[in-house]
């Protein structure tokens, strides 16, 4: 209930969404900052205060992790942005003094959203470095670092993500055959970025009856993903509002069921720099949600990617 409570998720239930975006994170951070103790103190805790200074504690936590997360990312694009296409045709491979280990995967995470190719991230620190890998679907991780694994200490993971230690002396070197691996499996599979919906669906045929009935099928997860569905044609009903650092994001209104329904596109704010919201239609890949805050509920679109209309 304190975790809830610093989640402002007190008074309603709880879903899977909100553990994977609100509880887990803080619980997350207490390792990722060096903390695992409180993590586990606010869980075996029978006393309420005791458990509200621990969930604020984890709070903050997850608050510093999220502004190393931020700089680590501003750094590491920072580095895609001087490597040649042959560093980042088929993966990336990233190194960097002194990064946080535990943030360094939630980087490679969104790295991968924005390149669509495997990517390896590894801290150094007194000569060895600790990496974390995320993959794409079509790539196997694991396969790869076995097939790289004479130039590691150690690794450990699977298909979509894995861990690795590796030596100052053997860096480039293992850089080098994981990114031939990584090409290789691009020229003999469908290796680019897929993404199939369960059915063509606009929003203006989507009760939110519907949706709120869609939650009796979580929880969501991997191998379980929520309802993903496609919009053609669509038109933003007023001009595309701008969110977060530097705009990345967005938030527009489309036609509903009975009137506008907003939707949100974390990432994907260039799209809409020089788009001509009167005149110009897009198609949504989307999942419809039920957006909550504090004790005012609504319908949400949240747009998994965004394309011009084919033929137009």
């Amino acid at each position: 209930e304190a975790l809830k409570q610093v989640c402002r998720l007190n008074g309603r239930a709880v879903t899977s969404r909100d553990i994977s975006f609100d509880l887990a994170p803080r619980l997350n951070s207490a390792s990722r900052m060096n903390n695992v103790q409180t993590a586990l103190d606010l869980l075996t805790t029978t006393d309420p205060r005791l458990a509200t200074r621990l969930a604020a504690t984890l709070d903050a936590d997850n608050n510093k992790r999220k502004l190393i997360q931020n700089q680590i990312l501003e750094e590491a694009r920072a580095m895609t942005e001087k490597l040649t296409e042959h560093e980042t045709g088929a993966a990336l491979v990233l190194r960097g003094e002194e990064w946080n280990p535990g943030v360094i995967g939630i980087v490679a995470s969104r790295l991968v959203d924005l390149w669509n190719v495997p990517v390896v991230m590894v801290s150094f620190s007194g000569g060895m470095g600790k990496g974390s890998c995320r993959s794409t679907p079509a790539f196997d991780m694991h396969s790869a670092l076995l097939q790289t694994g004479d130039t590691l200490d150690r690794f450990g993971g699977h298909k979509g993500a894995a861990g690795l230690y590796v030596s100052e002396g053997n860096f480039e070197l293992f850089k080098e055959k994981f990114l031939q691996v990584a090409r290789t499996a691009m020229e003999s599979t469908t290796y680019g970025p897929r993404l199939l919906v369960d059915m063509l669906l606009n929003p203006d045929a989507l009760p939110e009856e519907t949706v709120r009935r869609m939650t009796l099928l979580e929880p969501f997860g991997d191998s379980m993903e929520p309802p993903l569905f496609m919009g053609k044609g669509l038109r933003l009903l007023a001009p595309p509002e701008f969110m977060g650092d530097e705009g990345r994001s967005v938030r527009f209104s489309v036609a509903g069921v009975g009137g506008p329904v907003q939707a949100v596109a974390f990432g994907m704010g260039d799209y809409f720099r020089e788009f001509d919201w009167k005149n110009q239609e897009v198609d949504l890949a989307y999942t419809p949600e039920i957006n909550r805050w504090g004790s005012m509920e609504r319908l949400q679109l949240r747009v998994v990617d965004i394309r011009r209309p084919s033929g137009r």
